[in-house]
């Protein structure tokens, strides 16, 4: 909905008649919700009163002069994540602020590898793609992450905080080993091998 600054005043009353122009029901809307400098905005819900307002009919006002709607601000903001070497990446999760009801996003976040790539969810984390313990953390980047507005995401201004993704080493655990029979000797000592 449109904000109404002024009601503008009635055009053609006849001499000392009374008629006034009532707001109490009056709203307005845009012709539809996309940035932009040339909408229309129409009225509607505007009543006449006054002894002789029965003596009129009343054309609800539109206006297509300087109406503009401006970008809405959006903030993404990634959350930090933490993995061990080798694992698979999951769904990368981020908070936002200033989505209008409607619209929604499409797309995913992805993570800065060791060499500049981007991989998403589904990628494992390994030195096969580019992750080494060595290199964390790694930033987590907007990606393929977009609005669906109905104009191509051009109804925001959108501001993307990132954060990183923190790799650490995976624990190994060697369970095959098997002692080897040694003599009962004071000097000897047992040895192990797996």
């Amino acid at each position: 909905a449109a904000t109404i600054s002024s009601d503008g005043s009635l055009v053609g009353v006849v001499g000392t008649d009374l008629v006034s122009l009532n707001n109490g029901s009056a709203t307005a809307t845009f012709d539809n919700k996309n940035v932009g400098t040339t909408h229309v905005v129409t009225a509607s819900g505007y009543t006449l009163s006054g002894a002789q307002a029965t003596d009129y009919t009343l054309t609800q006002p539109a206006t297509a002069a300087s109406v503009h709607i401006s970008a809405k601000s959006l903030t993404i903001t990634a959350d930090a994540e933490g993995y061990a070497y080798g694992d698979t990446l999951g769904t990368l999760t981020y908070s936002s602020t200033g989505l209008a009801t409607g619209d929604s996003f499409s797309g995913a976040l992805g993570v800065t590898n060791g060499i500049g790539g981007t991989s998403t969810a589904g990628a494992t984390l390994s030195h096969q793609s580019n992750f080494d313990v060595s290199g964390s953390p790694f930033a987590i980047v907007r990606n393929g992450l977009t609005v669906s507005d109905g104009n191509g995401g051009s109804n925001y201004s959108i501001a993307y905080v990132g954060a990183n993704l923190t790799l650490a080493t995976k624990a190994l655990t060697d369970t095959t080993f098997t002692p080897r029979a040694a003599s009962n000797s004071p000097n000897r000592v047992p040895t192990m091998h797996s």
